[in-house]
């Protein structure tokens, strides 16, 4: 049997373990001492009580994780119902709207909203209906900021809607949005919902208990125990066609490895990138957010009556507008508790109470732009002919496309793409 070994236990290193553990003798590298990446459910008690919730990975559906839902049944991971719904509040305006007031027809909406949202949410219907006509007719392979200067979208739309949501949805600074594949945002709304993670049209699930859940039934379920804190420093081709992985400690000889982390932690790692490694895995950006666990309702809506699962604020510090997202986790994952949750993206810029934060947790999430879209056209290519191998988030999904997410889906469906590849030896 030949050995394999795999750098990584997130989402595309673990159902790569999982599903050739029967035919490889497989090795799971971690080099942090927790598994499962950006599947991160906190445990908290609270008189007594578990609460459980989940602060990078939440939510899923059917349609657009087909892989990932697969995953979960066949590790007999359980999903639940998750209701969404988003609310928007501006603290310096007290401008709001929420993700059911943009299914009311334009007469109703314009009655209770201010002159200046009716506005943004007219701009709102055109982008999603000459968005979608342009994605097909392939006019949307520009950046955002380029996107929406030619189509002569408002700053108060800009600000008041593709911010909100392409921050809430990706996990990244404004200014690096504007930078983003128009057809990769375009696209995510189009097979997702016009409310992004809020949205009310698409059924969205959380995995019961949180997602560190399924990453327990894939410990449980692996013949061999993953090797946490065991980080990954070299990896070199030998002259015989294996490979000798070189960790802080040790190292070991397999017949193949597959890189499953970043793309710029994978090229790091390497020992003698080929040129094509370098071209593809050197397009890819990071941006690190900060995440807060906390119990402070300063940064929601004043009005409790008013708040969703998702909340997106904004608010004008020393001249410059911010925008943030923070998610109420009671909501979001329908329990009850004496206190409120909330996970907050990037430390809003309003004083959080220090007595009040549970955690402070930090992920690294892409940050796409034009060369990485250019890079998706040939990324399969790195696993054409092994013995190293690349899986992860920053891949796309061949059915659908060049326009990679980011995402969890992402992750698992060129793993098993990969997965299908090595098992033909």
């Amino acid at each position: 049997m030949e050995k394999l070994a795999i750098i990584g236990s997130g989402i595309s290193g673990s159902p790569i373990a999982y599903y050739l553990q029967d035919q490889y003798e497989v090795d799971v590298y971690e080099k942090s001492s927790r598994v499962g990446g950006h599947a991160h459910t906190l445990d908290l008690d609270e008189d007594g009580q578990r609460i459980s919730f989940d602060t990078a990975f939440v939510v899923c559906n059917k349609p657009n994780y087909p892989n990932l839902m697969k995953f979960f049944a066949d590790l007999g991971a359980e999903t639940q119902d998750h209701l969404g719904g988003f609310n928007f509040y501006n603290l310096d305006t007290g401008m709001q709207f929420n993700s059911l007031d943009l299914e009311l027809p334009m007469e109703e909406f314009a009655r209770q909203q201010s002159s200046e949202l009716v506005a943004c949410y007219q701009e709102a219907k055109r982008f999603f209906s000459e968005a979608r006509a342009d994605f097909w007719e392939g006019k949307t392979r520009i950046s955002m900021q380029e996107y929406l200067d030619k189509n002569n979208y408002s700053q108060a739309f800009r600000d008041n809607f593709v911010m909100l949501m392409g921050s809430a949805v990706w996990s990244i600074p404004t200014d690096l949005l504007m930078e983003f594949p128009a057809s990769t945002f375009i696209s995510f709304f189009m097979t997702h919902d016009q409310g992004g993670l809020g949205g009310k049209t698409v059924e969205w699930q959380t995995v019961k208990g949180g997602s560190s859940r399924y990453v327990e039934r894939v410990k449980d379920a692996l013949k061999k125990p993953i090797r946490t804190e065991q980080e990954v420093i070299s990896v070199k081709k030998r002259e015989d066609g294996k490979v000798t992985i070189k960790t802080t400690t040790d190292e070991e000889v397999y017949d193949k490895v597959v890189m499953a982390t970043h793309a710029d932690q994978a090229l790091e790692i390497l020992a003698e990138p080929t040129p094509l490694e370098k071209q593809i895995l050197g397009c890819f950006k990071y941006n690190e957010t900060a995440v807060t666990v906390h119990t402070d309702p300063v940064i929601m809506n004043p009005d409790r009556s008013k708040w969703q699962s998702w909340n997106y604020g904004q608010v004008t510090k020393e001249g410059k507008l911010y925008t943030y997202v923070t998610y109420y986790a009671n909501k979001v994952h329908n329990f009850t508790a004496k206190k409120d949750y909330f996970v907050s993206l990037d430390t809003p810029p309003i004083a959080i109470d220090e007595d009040k934060i549970i955690r402070i947790l930090k992920y690294r999430h892409p940050a796409y732009d034009m060369n990485t879209l250019e890079a998706q056209k040939q990324i399969y290519q790195l696993n054409e002919t092994g013995p190293i191998y690349f899986s992860g988030t920053y891949f796309h999904i061949k059915k659908r496309g060049i326009d990679s997410y980011g995402f969890h889906e992402s992750g698992i469906g060129c793993a098993v793409e990969l997965v299908e590849h090595l098992k033909k030896g």
